[in-house]
């Protein structure tokens, strides 16, 4: 069985500890971060070590960042690739590696799709982009990605679905560029298993939490090989009511392989 974890952690500076509660309650063989906000070096390398994980880490100073966590047990893991193409490589955004398990050599990626900032702005259209090109360049491969795709697919997806139609992260051209994932042969784990209301983000501005006005923009895709493996996807709501929470919360799905 393999258990991988996906979290945009908001900051790993300020939530490693709340990660290494997440490694102690679910031991999980995979982990997905996203907005490490830091560099390389400023990684929490010896804490995370020394809870039995090979890490891998794509940081940028302030901003954004992705790391991969694998357990110990897995001793043959391999860095594939830091970017999708040159126009994304300003951002880190995207890392990818390989593991053999059984013979089959699996891909692992974590993933922070661009806001986009609105609807309206010239980040837009560089969300959309990324999106295709994010799906050209897995279209092929087994693979496991996971991470804050920043828009709700489904309007069971996000609260009050009428009153954000066309607004950012619930807008058809990015649900679109999602569902076009589907359409190409990836798998949502959750939504397989779980229909109901699975909220993974929650604005820490207007009251989002207390309130519930929440949005599922954090998730898996899995390659239809795949499938077969899933034994169970959910979601670690508790972790959105710690003290200091990041504003997401850790999403998990298992395959037996």
């Amino acid at each position: 069985m393999i258990k991988v974890v996906t979290w945009n952690v908001n900051s790993i500076a300020m939530r490693v500890h709340q990660c290494a509660e997440l490694i102690e309650s679910e031991q999980p063989d995979v982990i997905f971060l996203q907005e490490i906000k830091c560099q390389n070096e400023q990684f929490q390398h010896e804490i995370l070590e020394g809870l039995g994980y090979k890490i891998f880490v794509h940081g940028q100073k302030a901003y954004n960042g992705v790391a991969i966590l694998v357990k110990n047990h897995f001793d043959n893991p391999k860095l594939v690739s830091k970017s999708l193409a040159t126009q994304f490589e300003d951002e880190s955004r995207y890392i990818e590696i390989t593991i053999k398990i059984k013979n089959k050599d699996i891909s692992f990626a974590s993933v922070y799709v661009p806001n986009g900032q609105a609807v309206i702005s010239e980040k837009f259209p560089y969300k959309l982009a990324f999106l295709k090109k994010l799906r050209e360049f897995i279209a092929n491969k087994t693979i496991i990605i996971g991470g804050d795709f920043n828009v709700a697919p489904y309007d069971e997806d996000i609260k009050n679905p009428d009153e954000h139609r066309n607004t950012l992260g619930f807008h058809p051209l990015e649900q679109r560029e999602i569902r076009q994932f589907y359409d190409i042969g990836f798998y949502d784990p959750l939504r397989l298993l779980n229909k109901d209301e699975c909220f993974s983000w929650w604005d820490y501005r207007r009251g989002g939490w207390e309130k519930n006005n929440g949005m599922r923009i954090d998730y898996f895709l899995i390659s239809s090989n795949l499938t077969k493996y899933l034994k169970s996807a959910y979601h670690l709501k508790d972790f959105r009511a710690k003290e200091k929470p990041s504003d997401h919360i850790p999403v998990i799905c298992e395959l037996g392989i």
